[in-house]
């Protein structure tokens, strides 16, 4: 009888032992995987910025009008500017 004690309890401690194991890789996978997600939220972070930057050099009113200007582009004089109102709402 007290035989198959000890083979249950050695048993259970060798279940017990592999459960602990996979937990383990699990935890350390995650991290693994939780550090790559992280670095790439800061490179996003990053990109994120330098298109804030852009976006603000591109709506620059001066830039655009220099830019207006080299394409040989202007605003055209009041006489023939045509209003169009929507009707319906």
């Amino acid at each position: 009888m007290i035989r198959f004690i000890n083979a249950i309890l050695l048993a259970l401690a060798l279940v017990s032992g592999l459960f602990l194991i996979n937990v383990r890789n699990q935890t350390r996978d995650s991290f693994v995987q939780l550090n790559n997600m992280q670095k790439e939220l800061d490179e996003m972070h990053k990109e994120y910025e330098r298109m804030q930057v852009q976006r603000v050099e591109l709506t620059n009113t001066q830039r655009v009008r220099q830019s207006a200007e080299k394409q040989g582009l202007a605003i055209p004089p009041v006489d023939r500017l045509k209003i169009i109102e929507k009707r319906g709402q």
